[in-house]
């Protein structure tokens, strides 16, 4: 072999080399996580949009156990599953319950919650939904309330259900203070964050239904499987998040 023919293999097993150890030190990139901001306790932005929350809590839980970074993204709530649909993002995480219709478009991980119903209204105003006619109530749009509200409150004569945009506390209060509704329909674990926060306000529970809240992910992704494990595996700690999150309201 001559010095050139030599000097060449050895070029070429060094760069062979130097291109398989820099891919085995080649990270994930961070997953894309969606999330609303607007969802005390489960996922609340600041007006400097960092976030906290239960959920938030939950998802960086999750990815510590798989070893993976996350890009936590806001969305309008009635978008998310949408954008999780179009790979806008990896999973999505923010208080959203499982139903049937929406396991027509998006996989779930096993429930990591359970929620209900429960109006907020002013401590002045009666709880009793015979009581509500000729009143409005709040409900957000896209949400599994939304339906299932403007079913039950059939039977109440003239009781008026409005599907809201905006179901960010901040809103609902200042639409019940002035009048413009008289209650608005929330998961039960939001409605008590926001009563155990907010002066002359008060919780009434409706015995509608319960539904578990999920991890979404696409369609046949293989992010389902990684997540439904990393909560199997860290169901102590959530129970440890939950106390945290849900006890007396989290005050």
């Amino acid at each position: 072999m001559t010095i050139f023919s030599f000097r060449s293999v050895c070029h070429a097993i060094c760069c062979a080399a130097f291109l398989l150890l820099s891919g085995c030190g080649k990270k994930d990139p961070p997953l894309i996580v969606l999330t609303t901001g607007t969802n005390a306790p489960f996922s609340i932005a600041d007006k400097n949009n960092n976030l906290s929350g239960f959920d938030i809590d939950l998802i960086r839980l999750v990815a510590g156990s798989i070893g993976r970074e996350i890009e936590i993204k806001c969305v309008p709530f009635d978008e998310i599953l949408t954008q999780v649909q179009t790979r806008k993002g990896d999973i999505a995480i923010g208080a959203i319950s499982i139903t049937d219709e929406r396991m027509k478009s998006v996989d779930f991980s096993p429930p990591y919650h359970e929620g209900g119903f429960a109006m907020v209204m002013l401590e002045t105003t009666s709880g009793e939904l015979k009581d509500l006619s000729d009143k409005t109530v709040g409900v957000g749009e896209g949400t599994w309330q939304e339906g299932v509200v403007k079913a039950f409150c059939i039977s109440t004569p003239n009781l008026f259900v409005r599907s809201v945009k905006s179901s960010q506390f901040d809103d609902i209060v200042s639409k019940i203070r002035s009048g413009e509704l008289a209650a608005f329909v929330l998961d039960a674990d939001s409605a008590k964050y926001l009563v155990a926060h907010t002066q002359g306000f008060k919780v009434v529970p409706l015995e509608i239904g319960i539904l578990g809240m999920g991890i979404v992910t696409a369609k046949g992704s293989h992010h389902t499987k990684i997540v439904s494990d990393a909560l199997a595996k860290n169901s102590e700690q959530i129970v440890s998040l939950k106390a945290k999150w849900f006890s007396a309201a989290a005050k």
